[in-house]
């Protein structure tokens, strides 16, 4: 099974809640009113996390739509 981790940078991100919108699956927005992964798929703190292929596409519309670019995701490789 083909898995993605994906990161959000607090930094960067301006609270638009965008990525929640889209994608609830994956992000929520946190106490400091900006974007984290939910807890299920966390790996390493609130920013990081791995998911299965079939939330790529919705990490994706998510990326699609951030207006500040703060989220990325990578293929990892088993």
């Amino acid at each position: 099974m083909v898995k993605f981790k994906v990161t959000v940078n607090k930094d960067s991100c301006i609270s638009c809640m965008a990525c929640a919108s889209i994608c609830g699956d994956v992000f929520e927005i946190g106490e400091d009113g900006k974007s984290q992964i939910v807890e299920k798929f966390r790996t390493n703190g609130l920013t990081e996390g791995i998911i299965g292929e079939d939330l790529e596409n919705c990490v994706n519309d998510a990326i699609n739509v951030c207006p500040s670019q703060s989220i990325k995701i990578e293929k990892i490789e088993d």
